[in-house]
């Protein structure tokens, strides 16, 4: 017999990452020791995991993490309608500046998340346009 698991939510590893690296983009397979580079695609569930990630050691302030969660919120209802909108396209856009500035301010893994996120939000914001 085949057996097939699958992972599940854990303190290491939250839904929204897990979903991520299921998307389609990664072709399904993943070998680690071709050592591929991945382009994650700019959608809600992506720049969610970089969020948990930064929930996860604590470098996102809860404010800052309410105001992205509503509006990547509202980003996917446009996005699963097939809906443009200006002003969420303009708000994303003004959210990835700021997430790219505190980006900017950062070292290590936490600025690499934070602009890959701040990358993530405009790429949405372009989409939502």
């Amino acid at each position: 017999g085949l057996d097939v698991f699958e992972m599940q939510p854990s303190d290491f590893m939250t839904e929204n990452e897990l979903a991520a690296a299921s998307l389609e983009a990664l072709k399904g397979t993943v070998n680690a020791q071709t050592q591929e580079m991945v382009t994650w695609p700019a959608v809600p569930v992506v720049a969610r995991a970089y969020q948990d990630q930064l929930l996860r050691d604590g470098e996102i302030d809860a404010g800052q993490s309410r105001e992205l969660t509503q509006v990547l919120d509202r980003a996917e209802r446009l996005l699963e309608a097939d809906n443009g909108n200006r002003n969420a396209s303009r708000e994303l856009s003004d959210l990835a500046e700021q997430l790219e500035e505190e980006g900017e301010s950062r070292r290590g893994i936490t600025r690499k998340r934070y602009l890959e996120l701040a990358a993530t939000v405009s790429g949405i914001s372009e989409a939502v346009r």
